[in-house]
């Protein structure tokens, strides 16, 4: 009789393992569907769908709850590993442009590398600027240190009646010859927009206008050398979350209650939506310039947009990204209230090799900045 008990204990903690398990496999499909779907973020054009748009932004923690998969399956010796394992090796090429490993290097003494540096300086933290300018001086100590030959700004601000203003002092701290600036807004003395900063040799400037409000995208072609050199500096549009949306997402982050939780869910996926369809327009438009160019060609900016997305797709093709090639980790740029991501990117066609990828967090801005070194191949 005995033994008849323990079979029949046995038998019941057979069939409660197989229900967990059965369970713990739908959840697991439930992921690999929504990995594979985010894999289609940057095939995808938002304007067809958004869903892998957003499934996209989610990617690195999709693919993190994935991997815990194949290791839970792999602890409990099952072949049920393999589901999870092969959608991450199908994503493989999307997991690089998220996450680099690499020893460091050693810094490049070439005498025809070239220094770039592209950095989103929030108008210079201008709307926060004390008595002292803090922060301002602070990012040109930045821009003085690291000393580029070609410097690349987003939300460039500049003052026409202070005779020290802003070009002057960017020129004066990091030795620039030429510059390239271009204004979205302009209201009595103050300006905002766009600016490409070098030492080289200007041959050529244009200003792209770029559907939706956006400042114009900037093509400035420079001397490399014996060479000529194709720069593209751009900001795409941004998501424009007003105060009360990253209030919402603050609350949303760290579980408080969040009135009126469907209105404000919809006002933020709204957002989203109208950010993720005009940026893929932006970058369409951009692509005919890159595809027209008789130079090699460097693209610097805020996209706005992660490595998963389809304006990144549309832009970096037939690039190469100065992360993918010498950055290390996650490459973060953005670290904002909204998660952090690396929305700030070099590319350069394939005629460069890129070293020495860093980036550098300042108080002022709410970006990092990007510094790599380029040598031509």
């Amino acid at each position: 009789m005995p033994k008849k008990r323990k079979s029949k204990k046995s038998a019941s903690g057979r069939r409660k393992n197989s229900f967990l398990t059965r369970v713990l496999l739908i959840i697991n499909l439930g992921f690999v569907l929504l990995l594979l779907t985010s894999l289609l973020s940057s095939r995808i054009s938002p304007e067809w769908s958004i869903v892998p748009a957003l499934l996209g932004l989610a990617y690195p923690f999709i693919a993190l709850i994935n991997l815990t998969f194949v290791l839970i399956w792999l602890i409990l010796f099952r072949l049920y590993f393999l589901i999870s394992l092969c959608t991450l090796i199908l994503g493989y090429g999307q997991f690089l442009r998220h996450f680099q490993v690499r020893l460091p290097e050693a810094s490049t003494a070439e005498t025809k590398a070239l220094s770039v540096m592209t950095f989103n300086v929030r108008m210079f933290d201008f709307f926060d600027w004390k008595g002292d300018q803090q922060n301002k001086q602070e990012m040109l100590e930045k821009i003085e240190a690291a000393a580029p030959d070609i410097l690349c700004l987003q939300e460039f601000y500049n003052n026409h009646q202070n005779p020290d203003n802003l070009r002057k002092e960017v020129r004066a701290k990091g030795g620039f010859s030429e510059d390239h600036i271009a204004y979205q807004t302009e209201r009595r003395e103050h300006a905002y927009g766009i600016a490409t900063f070098t030492r080289l040799p200007v041959l050529h400037k244009e200003e792209i206008i770029l559907p939706a409000p956006s400042p114009p995208a900037l093509l400035t072609d420079v001397l490399y050398g014996q060479d000529t050199l194709r720069i593209f500096n751009l900001h795409l549009v941004s998501y424009y979350f007003a105060q009360d949306d990253y209030f919402f997402f603050q609350r949303l982050v760290s579980e408080q209650d969040t009135r009126d939780f469907k209105r404000a869910t919809r006002n933020l996926l709204s957002k989203l939506k109208k950010g993720f369809i005009i940026r893929a327009r932006q970058a369409h438009t951009l692509r005919k310039y890159i595809d027209a160019s008789p130079y090699p060609v460097l693209i610097c900016g805020d996209f706005n947009d992660t490595p998963a997305s389809y304006a990144y797709r549309v832009l970096s093709r037939g690039m190469k990204d100065a992360f993918m090639e010498s950055g290390q980790g996650m490459g973060r740029t953005y670290k904002g209230t909204f998660p952090s991501y690396r929305i700030d990117f070099v590319l350069y066609s394939p005629d460069f090799k890129a070293s020495n990828f860093t980036t550098q967090g300042s108080a002022g801005s709410d970006h990092k900045s990007i510094l790599s070194i380029l040598q031509k191949q």
